[in-house]
């Protein structure tokens, strides 16, 4: 019985692993791949969430959480928003935002983030 699974179904198994129809794994654009997606695809109010540590101090690393909405206009713009940021025992709440996106036909893009409390934040983003 052992071995008419290592001959018969083991081989089947294999190669119905190795075959498929589905162009990349969902979420992951394949490179080459078009769409019809632009600035226009990203408008209204959105919500992010960043985490992770800050290492710039050079002494260790600094617990940084970052939160906040957005709203895209469709046309390239944040034209407004609300960002919360905590850093170590630090935080800068309710910082009004603006900023500016670009979404290529593909469904990636990026956004800048500007406000207040800080310089620049820098996202990148897929729409699907």
């Amino acid at each position: 019985m052992k071995n008419i699974f290592l001959v018969v179904v083991f081989p089947i198994l294999v190669l119905s692993i190795g075959c498929g129809s589905d162009p990349g794994i969902r979420g992951i654009i394949p490179s080459g791949t078009t769409g019809n997606y632009s600035a226009a695809s990203l408008n209204g109010a959105y919500v992010y969430s960043l985490s992770g540590y800050d290492v710039s101090s050079g002494v260790s690393a600094v617990p940084y959480e970052q939160s906040g909405v957005f709203i895209a206009d469709g046309n390239g713009h944040i034209t407004g928003g609300i960002d919360d940021a905590t850093e170590g025992t630090q935080s800068s709440l309710g910082n009004a935002i603006t900023g500016t996106y670009t979404i290529a036909s593909n469904g990636t893009g990026t956004i800048t983030l500007t406000g207040s409390a800080f310089s620049s934040t820098n996202l990148a983003i897929t729409l699907v």
